[in-house]
């Protein structure tokens, strides 16, 4: 199950206009964005700039968290 994450809670500096986000993918997932529904989420793990997993759409710049039926985090180590 996907969930929509606000993008300013999963990746630091988003306030800075103008400066280009360094943020590194980690390969594509078979999952189509539900927001645009246009391409497949890239899969985005912790890093210096990057809170917690998440899922991202190139296409629409949404952000996502996966989890599983029961409430049990997708995307953790």
């Amino acid at each position: 199950m996907l969930s929509e994450l606000n993008p300013r809670m999963v990746i630091d500096h988003l306030d800075d206009e103008g400066q280009p986000i360094d943020v590194m993918t980690f390969g594509t997932v078979r999952e189509t964005c539900p927001k645009c529904q246009s391409g497949h989420l890239k899969l985005v793990l912790r890093q210096s700039t990057v809170r917690m997993a998440h899922l991202f759409c190139a296409d629409c710049a949404s952000c996502f968290d996966a989890h599983y039926p029961d409430g049990a985090p997708a995307l953790t180590i």
